[in-house]
């Protein structure tokens, strides 16, 4: 997978060697994957605006929801119950699996790179990219 989400067929690779063990065609370039807690969901940005999970044994989709961006971060919360999503504009929401957002809101000037929940889910953290300016 490529950091641009430059392809939309990327492989998930086994650790033993590096060898594709699936292969997810997503059908737009995937821009962020993170694994639920518990391994049993793949969760994907995607550059047309979606939230997509998958099986990651078999690479089934399973469900999924529109978003206002394309996500440049996707994190799971603890248990598992939702999902943060920090988009290129600066925007972020958590959301549930099913799509309902449960709180969004624009705290950055510039694309959110990155975010981790708290270990009991009850704080979110991001940063974003942001050019060093010499003068």
């Amino acid at each position: 997978m490529t950091p641009e989400g430059g392809g939309t067929e990327d492989p998930v690779v086994d650790e033993d060697g590096g060898r594709p063990s699936l292969v997810i065609d997503a059908g737009f370039p995937i821009t962020d994957v993170a694994f639920s807690p518990d391994g049993s969901i793949l969760a994907t940005g995607l550059r047309n605006r979606e939230i997509a999970f998958w099986d990651p044994v078999t690479g089934e989709r399973k469900g999924g929801f529109e978003t206002g961006n394309h996500a440049s971060e996707v994190v799971f919360s603890p248990d598992g119950q939702r999902i943060a999503v920090g988009q290129v504009d600066g925007a972020g929401a958590i959301w549930t699996l099913g799509g309902r957002m449960l709180f969004g809101g624009r705290g950055h000037r510039g694309g959110i790179r990155s975010g981790a929940f708290s270990p009991d889910g009850r704080l979110l953290v991001s940063t974003i990219a942001q050019t060093p300016h010499c003068g």
